[in-house]
C-alpha cells in the first residue's frame, strides 16, 4: 500500500498493538454543533455554580442541558440508548433533579461528585467502551480509564474539530485560535499584573485606573469563561473520543491483563510478612484491650472515662485503622507476584485475618459510636462516619470470603452499595431525620434539649432540618418557648442563604429554600 496515500487520509501502519490507529477524523456538522455547545456548557458549569454545589435550581437545568445534548449528539453519530444505558441515564437525571428539590452542603457535595461519575459511565455504556463483560474483574479498570485515560490522551480534541470544521476557511481558523490564545493567557496575565502592581507603585496606580473601572461582576464572568473552556474540552474528548475510540491507544481485555501482569511486581514473601506482622499486633491490641473493647457491647465504660472520652478517643482512630488496612489489601491484590496465575495461600490466609480482625476493630467502633449517640445525641458527622464505617466493614466482608471462593459481581455489589449510599445521603433529607431523632429523644426525656435548642450546643444542620423545627412550634411539646424555635430557625436560613434574599438568583434557588423561607415569613 502507498505510504503516502496513507499520510493523506491520517491513518498510520500499526506496528506497536495498542497504538491508535486513526489520528485525524473529519469533523462533521454534529461533531462541530456539539463542540459550540459544550463551550457554552463549560461556561455555564461556573456560572450555575454546578462546581461549587452551591446551586438549586441551576444544577438541574445543567444536568437535564448536558443529557440532552449529549443524547442527541450520540444518537446522530450512530449509538441508540440500550437499557442498560437508559437506566443511567434516567438515574442521572434523577440525581440531577434533586438539587431543585433538598438543600446542603453534604447533599449537595455527594450530588455533584454522583453525577460527574454517572455522567462518564453512562456515556462509556452507550457508546460500548466498556470492558465489563465480566464486571467482577474489569470494572474498576473501566473507571479510570474513562475518568483519565480517554479525555487526557487526545484533551484538545474540541479545539481540532473546530480547526477542522474551518479548515478551508484560514481566517475564521485564525480567529479561533488567536481567540483560544487570548483566554488561555488571561490567567497568566492576570497573575503578572498583580505581582508587577505590588512590586512597582506606578505600575499599580496604572494598571488599576485601567482595570479598577471595570465591575467585579464582570470579572467574575471572564474568570467563569476561563475556568470553562478546560471543562469543556474534557467533556467533548470524553464524549468524542468514546465515539471514536480509533484515535486512542488501544483498550481491550489482552492490553489491560497485559498491563496488570506487569505491575505484579513485590514478591509475595513481603507483603506476606507485612500483613502478618499486622496482624500479630491487632491481636495483640485485642487482647490487651479486650476488656475495654467488649464493654461497648455491655453498655459499659472503663474507669475514669466519659461516654465522649470512650467513644470519640476510639473510634476515629479504628476508621483510619480499617482505611490502612483496606491500603494494604488492596497492595497485595494488585501488585503481589502470583504463582500460576493463583495468589499463594500462606498471603491469602493472613489477608483473610486482616479482614476478620478489621470487621471486629470496625464494629466495636460502631457499638462506640452508638453509646456516644445515646448520650449526646445525633449529628451529622455521627451519622456519615457510621455510614463509611458500616461500607469498609462490608468491603471487608466480602474481601474475606474472597480470598477461598470467588464471588460473582462482588465490585458490582460495591459500586451499587455506594450508589444506595449516596442517594440516601442526597435524597434522604439526612438533616430532617437527625433533627426529628434528637427532638423525639426530648420528648422521651432521654436527650437534653440543650443539644438541638442551645445554639452553642446543637449540631450545624441546614435547612432539611427545619421542618422538624416547625412541627416542635406549632405543637408546643417540649418546654422550649417559641421565640427560641423561631431564632434557630432563623439563623439555619440565614446561615445557608443569607440575609439578603434579593441577591439569591434564581439558579440559586430550590424547594427546600422556598418552603424554609415561607417558614421564617420571607
Amino acid at each position: 500500500m502507498d505510504t503516502n496515500t496513507n499520510a493523506n487520509i491520517g491513518i498510520n501502519i500499526n506496528i506497536n498493538d495498542n497504538k491508535p490507529t486513526i489520528n485525524n477524523i473529519k469533523a462533521t456538522i454534529p461533531d462541530i454543533i456539539f463542540a459550540v455547545e459544550i463551550l457554552i456548557l463549560g461556561y455555564l458549569y461556573f456560572r450555575f455554580h454546578v462546581f461549587s454545589g452551591i446551586g438549586g435550581f441551576g444544577v438541574t437545568a445543567y444536568t437535564v442541558l448536558l443529557t440532552v445534548v449529549t443524547y442527541i449528539y450520540m444518537k446522530n453519530s450512530g449509538y441508540d440508548q440500550t437499557a442498560d444505558s437508559l437506566f443511567y441515564m434516567v438515574i442521572l437525571l434523577i440525581f440531577g433533579m434533586g438539587f431543585s428539590v433538598f438543600s446542603g452542603e453534604t447533599e449537595k457535595s455527594i450530588g455533584i461528585v454522583s453525577i460527574h461519575l454517572i455522567y462518564v459511565y453512562w456515556v462509556a455504556k452507550t457508546t460500548g467502551r466498556l470492558l465489563n463483560k465480566r464486571p467482577d474483574k474489569y470494572l474498576y479498570s473501566d473507571i479510570i480509564y474513562q475518568l483519565i485515560c480517554v479525555p487526557f490522551e487526545k484533551f484538545a480534541s474540541l479545539a481540532e474539530v473546530l480547526c477542522d470544521g474551518y479548515k478551508n476557511d484560514k481566517k475564521r481558523k485564525s480567529f479561533i485560535m488567536i481567540l483560544l490564545g487570548i483566554l488561555c493567557a488571561i490567567p497568566v496575565l492576570a497573575i503578572v499584573i498583580l505581582l508587577l502592581s505590588s512590586a512597582d507603585a506606578i505600575f499599580g496606580q496604572v494598571s488599576n485606573s485601567i482595570f479598577g473601572k471595570i465591575s467585579n461582576n464582570v470579572f467574575e464572568k471572564i474568570i467563569m469563561l476561563i475556568c470553562g473552556v478546560p471543562t469543556a474540552f474534557y467533556i467533548f474528548a470524553l464524549v468524542y473520543n468514546d465515539i471514536h475510540p480509533e484515535r486512542l491507544h488501544e483498550y481491550s481485555v489482552s492490553v489491560v491483563d497485559a498491563k496488570r501482569s506487569k505491575k505484579k511486581i513485590i514478591p509475595y514473601e513481603i507483603l506476606t510478612t507485612m500483613v502478618m506482622l499486622l496482624d500479630v499486633i491487632y491481636i495483640l491490641f485485642a487482647v490487651l484491650q479486650v476488656s475495654n473493647l467488649f464493654m461497648a457491647f455491655y453498655d459499659k465504660l472503663p474507669s475514669g472515662m466519659t461516654y465522649a472520652e470512650y467513644a470519640r478517643g476510639g473510634f476515629f482512630q479504628l476508621v483510619w485503622v480499617a482505611v490502612i488496612n483496606l491500603i494494604v489489601t488492596v497492595i497485595a491484590i494488585t501488585l503481589v507476584r502470583e504463582n500460576n496465575g493463583k495468589r499463594p495461600t500462606i498471603l491469602s490466609c493472613a489477608l483473610s485475618l486482616l479482614s476478620i480482625l478489621t470487621i471486629f476493630l470496625g464494629m466495636t467502633a460502631l457499638r462506640k459510636m452508638y453509646l456516644y449517640i445515646c448520650v449526646y445525641g445525633l449529628t451529622k458527622n455521627r451519622l456519615i462516619t457510621s455510614i463509611f464505617m458500616m461500607y469498609l466493614i462490608l468491603v471487608f466482608l466480602l474481601l474475606t470470603f474472597g480470598y477461598f471462593r470467588k464471588i460473582k459481581y462482588r465490585e458490582v455489589i460495591l459500586m451499587s452499595s455506594a450508589i444506595i449510599i449516596a442517594a440516601f445521603i442526597m435524597f434522604g433529607n439526612t438533616d430532617g431525620i437527625i433533627a426529628r431523632y434528637n427532638i423525639s429523644r426530648i420528648k422521651d426525656g432521654t436527650l437534653e434539649s440543650d443539644c438541638m435548642f442551645d445554639s452553642d450546643k446543637r449540631p450545624d444542620l441546614s435547612i432539611g432540618a427545619m421542618d422538624a423545627y416547625n412541627e416542635v412550634l406549632n405543637k408546643e411539646d417540649i418546654n422550649v418557648s417559641a421565640e427560641t424555635t423561631k431564632n434557630i430557625m432563623k439563623e439555619i436560613y440565614f446561615r445557608e442563604v443569607g440575609y439578603d434574599r434579593k441577591n439569591i438568583q434564581w439558579y440559586d434557588q430550590s424547594i427546600a429554600i422556598i418552603r424554609a423561607g415561607k417558614m421564617i415569613g420571607r
